[in-house]
């Protein structure tokens, strides 16, 4: 009975523990020029500064922060999702990603550190009738979660730099239930 007993709080330790780091979301800090709107996020505070929009964000599985810049196709969106995959790094994570027929690689995936944090980034080019996108897709691995960045624009357009977007990804507090 005291195996049993010690087995069921050992495990129930280990339980609550795992679920407590799953319930607590990822903090996002995020600088944009002024002209990209917020499309959907759920955003802490902003703060504006020399034609440069601050954000800070909370993400879990349910939210995600997307902006797009006006008057063009440019797409920045960030977002997270529980690393329940066998991917033991980022890098092995982009490896495993398909792509549709009309998306081919520009590199191979290659890393970079961003934030303290180390990225796996992969480069795409995508054509789609008359419109040709170049998506950068970065991911990196926080607590429990998968981070996931892109970056999509025109050959034609300016886009902005995520090592220069992304200035801090940190675990916020525990969540309750």
């Amino acid at each position: 009975m005291k195996v049993f007993l010690s087995m069921f709080i050992g495990c129930y330790l280990i339980a609550s523990i795992a679920w407590g780091e799953e319930r607590r979301p990822v903090i996002v800090h995020i600088t944009l020029p002024s002209d990209w709107s917020i499309v959907e996020s759920n955003t802490q505070s902003k703060q504006e500064n020399k034609g440069k929009t601050t954000y800070i964000a909370k993400l879990d599985d349910q939210d995600l922060f997307e902006a797009h810049k006006e008057r063009t196709l440019s797409v920045f969106a960030i977002a997270v999702s529980p690393n329940d995959g066998d991917a033991k790094s980022p890098a092995e994570f982009q490896k495993q990603t398909k792509f549709e027929e009309n998306t081919k690689p520009i590199k191979d995936v290659y890393e970079m550190k961003i934030a303290g944090e180390q990225f796996a980034v992969s480069e795409t080019k995508t054509t789609l009738q008359k419109y040709e996108t170049i998506e950068k897709n970065y991911v990196a691995f926080k607590g429990p979660w998968v981070v996931e960045a892109m970056v999509v624009c025109t050959p034609r357009e300016s886009c902005v730099n995520f090592d220069e977007v992304l200035s801090k990804v940190e675990l916020g507090p525990k969540e309750q239930e």
